[in-house]
């Protein structure tokens, strides 16, 4: 483990050192003495304040970094059933996996329009090739918010890549087929500000934005709403015109 790593944890640790301590002995092989659930990460004071009452939908939801809100979590697939690293993963952290109630792309959701009250995402837009498209499918199917948590370039091992720009995912968008497209890695890095300057071109209502998430503490957190009373008819053509230039 190099030093970059160590801190990175050892930053991990002390934004959460009881369920840090509860994964180092799953880790070690001692899992079996801790309760099922024992070792997620803690829950988000904002996703709960910003969403009770409500009911959504995750996109590739986790047992190790469970929100505990009205959710339905949709995945490629039940990683229940299929052995994947996201599942060892899960395994890992708390001893169990999260099920699957949607099987379908997070960026193609069998859903109507404003169909769920919110959309709920962890660590998943950095995965999506094509993330504006990902991001307008959830807004498409949202009547209120969509709350997103992705990876700060700082805090994380993409700490040496560059900011990825707004001209080079509105070209993702315009061309979103390519030959590796379809790669499970970080396709995208940004700090808070970066992602920010993305919703805001993206014409957006912010609800909130907080700089180091309250979950699992490498991140940030943007929501986007509240889409209640918001005109999405002239807002998408008009962005779709603009990306298309």
């Amino acid at each position: 483990m190099n030093q970059t790593e160590l801190l990175l944890r050892l930053r991990t640790y002390l934004h959460d050192p009881i369920g840090a301590a509860c994964r180092a002995i799953r880790l070690a092989g001692m899992g079996a003495m801790l309760p099922q659930g024992v070792g997620q990460f803690p829950r988000s004071r904002l996703a709960s304040e910003c969403l009770k009452d409500l009911q959504g939908m995750e996109i590739g939801g986790s047992a190790a970094n469970a929100f505990e809100l009205d959710t339905r979590n949709v995945d490629v697939v039940d990683h229940q059933q299929v052995d994947s690293i996201y599942a060892w993963e899960q395994r890992r952290v708390c001893g169990k996996v999260m099920p699957v109630e949607i099987i379908a792309a997070g960026d193609s959701l069998p859903m109507v329009d404003a169909s769920t009250d919110f959309v709920i995402a962890s660590h998943v837009i950095e995965h999506f090739y094509n993330p504006i498209a990902a991001i307008l499918e959830w807004v498409r199917v949202s009547k209120r918010f969509v709350y997103i948590i992705a990876p700060h370039k700082d805090r994380t091992l993409d700490r040496h890549r560059a900011v990825t720009r707004i001209g080079e995912l509105a070209q993702r968008f315009r061309e979103p087929k390519t030959s590796d497209s379809f790669k499970d890695q970080h396709w995208s890095v940004w700090r808070t500000e970066d992602f920010v300057e993305l919703i805001e071109f993206l014409e957006l209502p912010i609800q909130a934005v907080q700089d180091r998430d309250d979950k699992i503490g490498n991140g940030f957190i943007v929501v986007i709403g509240d889409l209640a009373n918001w005109n999405r008819a002239t807002w998408i053509d008009r962005v779709k015109a603009k990306l298309a230039r």
